[in-house]
């Protein structure tokens, strides 16, 4: 099933109906979640890029749908009473990934001199 280019801003509720379904594209829309439903639709393959995906995290949704199934799954984990609350390393390092890349992007429009001298600041 293809839903691309449709400017969807979430995947419709009773998608999970279509119990058969093995192919699911939804790349080039407006999705910022692609929720934890879909890992339970047996699905073969799953095509969410490119959107402006929050969770699970682009890297995740690149890697398809197990890439997604894997995410959710450390999630469960995390949150199961009498384990750890540490975020998986896989998540921090994604996270400090994207961390740098916003500080490079809000310091790229001063001179040098001033970036370094903010960079100082949001250590």
């Amino acid at each position: 099933l293809n839903l691309g280019f449709n400017n969807l801003i979430s995947l419709p509720e009773d998608l999970s109906q279509l119990v058969k379904l093995k192919t699911l594209k939804v790349g080039n829309n407006i999705l910022t979640h692609i929720h934890r439903q879909v890992c339970e639709m047996n699905l073969r393959e799953l095509e969410a890029t490119p959107n402006p995906l929050i969770q699970p995290p682009l890297e995740d949704c690149e890697r398809g749908i197990s890439g997604i199934i894997r995410y959710y799954r450390c999630l469960a984990t995390r949150d199961k009473p009498g384990k750890s609350k540490k975020t998986p390393r896989f998540i921090r390092k994604a996270i400090n990934i994207k961390l740098m890349k916003c500080k490079e992007m809000s310091n790229s429009h001063l001179p040098v001199e001033k970036a370094a001298e903010r960079q100082k600041h949001l250590v």
